[in-house]
């Protein structure tokens, strides 16, 4: 389907080379909310995206408040405490006391919450790494200079989620 909007306005390539970029990302990201969608199937625990994201983010950075959590996600208190509320509700994540401050609450996993996001995440990264596989060495080289450059030009950082992620 052709866009009704010149591509050039939006991405200052030649409409060719705009149009193959923003469709190869689109692609890329429809091939990893795949990847995800069918991780948290396999782990039969009803989990959204969203929810996961959010035990991943406790899970990587460490017991945190609420206001970081938020932060963190990229969203506003009240929604990440909606989703500490429903992970919470499903023995996935508790809210306790800071040990170095006794009046600030702060979000930790369950150990069900850890199991299940090292084992999402694990499978997750074997689902990547079974597509990169298939690439050459030089297209692998390649790809992660690509994808280390769009991530530092979008002003974002490189993160590391776990060890091995």
């Amino acid at each position: 389907m052709e866009p009704s909007y010149p591509l050039n306005e939006i991405c200052p390539l030649p409409d060719e080379d705009a149009q193959a970029l923003t469709t190869s990302l689109i692609t890329c990201e429809h091939v990893l909310v795949e990847a995800t969608t069918r991780m948290l199937e396999a782990l039969d625990e009803s989990l959204t995206i969203p929810q996961f994201r959010t035990l991943a983010a406790v899970e990587t950075l460490g017991a945190m408040s609420l206001s970081d959590l938020a932060k963190a996600l990229d969203v506003r208190p009240s929604t990440a405490m909606r989703m500490i509320d429903r992970l919470e509700g499903r023995r996935l994540a508790v809210k306790g006391v800071s040990p170095i401050d006794k009046r600030e609450t702060v979000i930790l996993l369950t150990p069900r919450g850890h199991h299940l996001v090292v084992r999402g995440l694990y499978m997750r990264e074997q689902a990547m790494c079974a597509i990169v596989e298939r690439m050459s060495e030089d297209m692998q080289n390649n790809f992660i200079k690509g994808l280390h450059e769009f991530v530092k030009v979008s002003g974002h950082e490189p993160r590391q989620f776990l060890p091995s992620w």
